[in-house]
């Protein structure tokens, strides 16, 4: 049965265009191409549009492969759905694209314990608690309490925890896990086993995706399914994994281990 990504590969030959061409076009990297055609994952709901739009098809067609003037493969009530569906702008569509991809998320796939608040509870006795670095830009929208050193951002974490430093994270990226302005805790490792979340440095920008890896190439993989994975050379200079997550606290002081 053709798949999603042999539809995305036969189109884009049929323009006579590279993987790297495409990915131009629709702002996306030559691995990203080459995953959704693979099977590797699957395009986001924002990408199945740009890639229709690039195409001069319909979501549908791209789904589906099939249009709905084709009624043999259609019902009256999926017929009719898909034709409300094309009357609506893109934005909607998005949306609603999204709406599905929650639906069909495997539950098993998202990773989080939840934990008592204490977890994170400091101590009165300073030699039981350590101060811990937080990287980039501060939240202005929480109530954690952070100090400063030095010309840093710290907070204080009880010392028996193996944690180095923390960050905020700027998106929904990871959602529903992790969500913009929660306090990221992170431990220190170069070294990440497959299916972990890692904290990483792209471009300069502090970030954390799922991570799994083959050969000479790394899979960043969001949680949020509307957001796409990214595909990147182990070599990459601009690129590297700095630590594994651990703890969350998010914006409404719930912590959990992730």
């Amino acid at each position: 049965m053709e798949s999603i990504g042999d539809r995305i590969k036969k189109l884009r030959k049929s323009l006579n265009l590279t993987q790297s061409q495409l990915g131009e076009l629709i702002g996306k990297s030559k691995g990203n191409i080459s995953g959704y055609e693979n099977g590797t994952f699957e395009p986001s709901a924002n990408t199945i549009v740009e890639l229709a739009k690039c195409f001069n098809i319909s979501t549908d067609e791209l789904l589906l492969g099939y249009s709905i003037e084709n009624s043999d493969f259609l019902s009256k009530a999926d017929e009719d759905l898909v034709k409300n569906f094309n009357k609506l702008d893109n934005v909607k569509k998005e949306r609603i694209l999204e709406r599905i991809d929650t639906y069909l998320e495997d539950e098993t796939d998202i990773t989080g314990i939840h934990a008592d608040k204490s977890i994170l509870r400091v101590s009165g006795n300073q030699h039981l608690i350590k101060y811990i670095p937080i990287l980039g830009q501060t939240s202005a929208y929480n109530n954690i309490e952070i100090i400063e050193i030095g010309g840093g951002n710290y907070i204080a974490v009880p010392k028996s925890l193996d944690i180095d430093y923390a960050f905020f994270l700027k998106d929904d990226s990871m959602a529903p896990i992790m969500n913009a302005g929660d306090l990221i805790f992170v431990k220190y490792i170069l070294e990440i086993e497959n299916g972990t979340i890692a904290a990483i440095n792209i471009d300069g920008s502090i970030d954390c995706r799922k991570i799994l890896m083959s050969s000479d190439m790394i899979e960043l993989i969001p949680l949020n399914k509307n957001y796409d994975t990214t595909v990147v050379n182990q070599s990459e200079k601009t690129f590297r994994i700095i630590g594994k997550v651990i703890i969350c606290r998010n914006t409404a002081s719930n912590f959990f281990v992730v």
